[in-house]
């Protein structure tokens, strides 16, 4: 390669001339994306603190699933306690009846008297204050 003056504002310009010409194009283009899209903590600020970088949301996912599970253990005592199946077969009949009703279903008054509420707001709110994220470290 001959010796040729070296020129600050055109380094950009004659890079990307040169890479266009090769293979060098498509895999600078994609490692550019691989490290803008798939992995942004490598470009992070490095002040910034590990815990926020690019975390695992399973404490997240088990709350959640546990708050799931509580408003299915209350709303299946509540049915159990009024005597009203969540779910069942129903017969041709009832099938028919329903269907016959089906407009007329949304003007009827019933007796939503003994239907609780399956949770509080500060149930919920409770459950939220307690979440941690098992990656940060107050010590930090």
């Amino acid at each position: 390669m001959a010796t040729q003056n070296f020129n600050k504002e055109r380094f950009g310009a004659e890079c990307y001339e040169w890479a266009q010409g090769t293979s060098l194009d498509t895999r600078l283009r994609n490692a550019l994306y691989h490290l803008m899209h798939v992995q942004p903590t490598l470009l992070a600020n490095p002040d910034t603190p590990r815990h926020v970088l690019k975390e695992p949301l399973t404490y997240i996912r088990k709350a959640q699933s546990a708050w799931e599970r509580r408003l299915v253990k209350c709303v299946n005592s509540m049915t159990a306690e009024l005597g009203v199946p969540l779910s069942r077969r129903r017969t041709k009949q009832e099938k028919e009846e329903f269907s016959d009703r089906w407009a007329s279903l949304s003007t009827e008054e019933t007796d939503l008297t003994m239907i609780r509420p399956v949770y509080a707001p500060k149930d919920f709110l409770e459950v939220l204050a307690s979440l941690r994220n098992p990656n940060y470290d107050e010590a930090v």
